[in-house]
């Protein structure tokens, strides 16, 4: 796992991530180029040079990225490489137009728009995700109330949400797998962070307490994550259909009083003393992931750090279990 670590303290230098500063350099090569055009006599030759020096400043950053993909990650995203050689493609082409006369307007178009695809997977999805290594003291009271896995001999996983959150919901799915995978190496949990800008987040996340309360957690879990563009609608029915039958009255009760926002809050809590700023937000052993990190990279950490703690990695993928509605009877009122 040091590799890992090393390479997220480079691409995230006093917190900030080195895309930010790839965006700058691409616009300003771009905007050098597209200035030459106009500029005449010394103004034009300084156009060139400075589009030039900025894209094989940003080449190079490009080719170190690509190569903590395939030594430090193991190539376990092949499109967030392919869109940093897109990148290189793009530093490439603005050299080539620094250092000639003609314009090129077709290929500076295709450029931009190259960029555009390419930035706008790796902020979303493909980034190299931030990892931090938590001292055992942060690590104290890290399992919240909805847990599964034993508890002896498996590798401590949580995971931070807010119901309300889209990145959460396609952490989730990337949860429920990894859970599929390593069902019989991790003990997984499930942890609250509902935001304040989320008026339906702190709501769901009292409805999936009351139905832990019922012996119905994960299957709300899912139901919530799986219907977040109608939240609030699902939640004014007063029930929900993953409520097992006879728990209805109970569940209501539990809703109206409020008795279960203790665990909520509880969850807050704890993420706010460790310092938690974004959703979601994985705990891996003693890895903090913050952000929306792909299967292929979580899965990579998990084995890492099964292989640290000196636990056997697991011998067969266990069934992948189903993601968004589960099925069944009990969650009729899925949306598709």
């Amino acid at each position: 796992m040091n590799d890992l670590l090393v390479v997220s303290r480079w691409y995230y230098p006093a917190g900030s991530s080195v895309l930010i500063w790839l965006t700058g350099l691409t616009l300003l090569a771009l905007a050098a180029v597209a200035a030459g055009w106009t500029a005449r006599g010394a103004g034009r030759r300084f156009c060139r040079v400075i589009a030039v020096a900025v894209s094989a400043a940003g080449g190079l950053v490009c080719l170190a990225i690509i190569a903590a993909e395939i030594v430090a990650y193991e190539f376990s995203s092949p499109l967030s490489v392919a869109a940093c050689a897109a990148l290189l493609a793009v530093f490439a082409w603005q050299i080539r137009q620094g250092r000639r006369a003609r314009r090129l307007k077709s290929r500076w178009a295709a450029s931009l728009a190259l960029a555009c695809v390419a930035f706008a997977y790796l902020f979303f999805y493909g980034s190299i995700p931030n990892i931090v290594a938590l001292k055992n003291d942060e690590l104290a009271g890290m399992e919240g109330e909805n847990v599964l896995g034993r508890p002896a001999g498996t590798l401590p996983v949580a995971e931070f949400a807010d119901f309300e959150c889209p990145p959460c919901a396609a952490q989730d799915r990337n949860m429920d797998r990894l859970w599929g995978t390593y069902s019989d190496r991790i003990r997984y949990s499930f942890r609250h962070f509902p935001k304040a800008r989320h008026p339906q987040a702190g709501p769901a996340a009292l409805a999936s307490q009351c139905a832990a309360e019922q012996g119905a957690f994960w299957e709300t879990k899912r139901l919530f994550f799986s219907n977040q563009d109608r939240l609030g609608e699902v939640l004014a029915h007063g029930d929900l259909p993953t409520i097992p039958a006879g728990r209805a009255q109970s569940y209501a009760q539990c809703v109206q009083s409020r008795a279960a926002w203790g665990s909520v809050s509880k969850d807050k809590q704890w993420a706010e003393n460790l310092g938690l700023r974004v959703t979601p937000s994985i705990i891996i052993g003693n890895k903090l992931i913050q952000g929306l990190t792909n299967y292929s990279r979580l899965s990579l950490i998990v084995r890492r750090e099964l292989k640290d703690w000196k636990l056997p990695l697991p011998q067969r993928a266990a069934a992948r279990p189903q993601t968004g509605c589960a099925a069944g009877p009990a969650t009729q009122g899925c949306s598709e």
